[in-house]
């Protein structure tokens, strides 16, 4: 399983920033592909935080859910 994250930058030249900040992992969707799946809590350190000049800095892969 891999997340993506994606931007983009609207016609009009604001600075929305809700995204700028350390996020913390504490769910994650458990789903058979067939769309019934749920969001499941889980104990992890794992950390992804986005910074305002777009980068992103993790404490462990983003492309995995295992902690």
């Amino acid at each position: 399983m891999c997340m993506a994250v994606s931007a983009c930058k609207g016609d009009d030249d604001t600075t929305d920033n809700e995204i700028v900040g350390v996020w913390k992992l504490i769910q994650i969707s458990i789903d058979p592909g067939d769309g019934s799946g749920t969001f499941q809590d889980v104990e992890t350190d794992k950390t992804i935080e986005f910074k305002a000049d777009g980068t992103l800095i993790s404490n462990g892969s983003i492309c995995t859910v295992s902690t």
